[in-house]
């Protein structure tokens, strides 16, 4: 369902701009503890079935600090998420409307702010 109120999405772009600022600041400081990481058996993959149509959940957030930590020990994290491909979404489906497509592109904009672009894996 999107976001009609003028209020709403001014405040919705507010908490997406401050929450990328703080996620850019964990990735660059782990960016510098990977840089040395030693040798590794292979990647941590996250999965995180939480929908993230409205905000980051708390069952997201934990994920991702959970990951976060992975990374700072030294470990290789892949974050696996979804990419429009579950259909029918059933974290987005519309009660009232169950035939009507999932919101994806909410979702994955989120996706997109809260994961670092080379440790993502699609399904």
């Amino acid at each position: 369902m999107p976001l009609t109120n003028p209020i709403v999405q001014w405040r919705q772009r507010r908490l997406l701009r401050d929450l990328s600022t703080r996620i850019a600041n964990v990735e660059a400081y782990l960016a510098g503890r990977e840089a040395h990481a030693g040798a590794q058996d292979g990647p941590v993959l996250f999965f995180n079935a939480s929908t993230r149509i409205h905000r980051l959940s708390l069952n997201g957030a934990f994920s991702l600090l959970s990951a976060w930590a992975v990374r700072a020990a030294g470990h290789e994290v892949r974050h696996l998420v979804c990419e429009a491909g579950m259909e029918p979404c059933v974290l987005g489906t519309d009660r009232r409307s169950p035939a009507s497509p999932p919101p994806c592109s909410i979702c994955l904009d989120l996706s997109r702010t809260i994961f670092p672009a080379g440790k993502t894996q699609g399904l």
